[in-house]
C-alpha cells in the first residue's frame, strides 16, 4: 500500500508543478485493479476522463490554481489541457517508436519532455507559429489515432 501512496503523492506533485509552469491541469478518475475507479465496469476510457466533482466542465475546468489543486484528493489522476503556451503532446505507445523519438540523435531532444504512459510515452514539446490540431485517421477503420 506505501508504495501506491507514494506513486499518487508524485501524481498531484507534478500536476502541480505543471500548474505552477502554467499549464492547465484537470483531475481525472485513476485506474484501479478493476479497470478505473469511476465505477463503469465498461469504461472506455480508465483513468483518462474528468472527475465531475473536481473537473464538472472536463477540460474547461482545466487551471492553473495551485490552492484548488492541492485541495484534490491524492487518489486523482492529472491531464494537462494542451494548446496553452503552444504546449503540444504526441502520444505514442509503441515502446520501440518512443525510444527513437527521444534517442540524443533526434531533434526532439532540446525541447521535449516525456512522460511514461501506461503502454508508451506522451512526449511534450513547444509549437511555434499557428496551432491546427488534426485527428490522424485509420484507413481501413476510419477511427481517430491517438486520443
Amino acid at each position: 500500500m506505501r508504495a501506491r501512496k507514494r506513486k499518487l503523492n508524485k501524481i498531484k506533485a507534478a500536476a502541480l508543478a505543471y500548474a505552477a509552469e502554467g499549464w492547465p491541469v484537470l483531475a481525472c478518475y485513476t485506474n484501479t485493479a478493476e479497470r478505473c475507479s469511476c465505477g463503469d465496469t465498461g469504461c472506455f476510457s480508465p483513468g483518462k476522463h474528468p472527475h465531475p466533482k473536481y473537473s464538472p466542465n472536463g477540460v474547461n475546468s482545466a487551471t492553473t490554481d495551485l490552492d484548488e489543486i492541492a485541495g484534490w484528493p491524492k487518489d486523482i489522476n492529472v491531464a494537462i489541457a494542451l494548446g496553452y503556451k503552444q504546449l503540444m503532446a504526441l502520444d505514442v505507445d509503441d515502446a520501440e517508436v518512443a525510444a527513437a523519438l527521444l534517442a540524443p540523435e533526434t531533434v526532439l531532444q532540446d525541447e521535449t519532455g516525456a512522460v511514461r504512459t501506461g503502454r508508451g510515452v506522451h512526449v511534450y514539446f513547444l509549437c511555434s507559429g499557428e496551432k491546427k490540431i488534426t485527428h490522424l485517421r485509420d484507413k481501413v477503420t476510419g477511427r481517430k489515432i491517438g486520443h
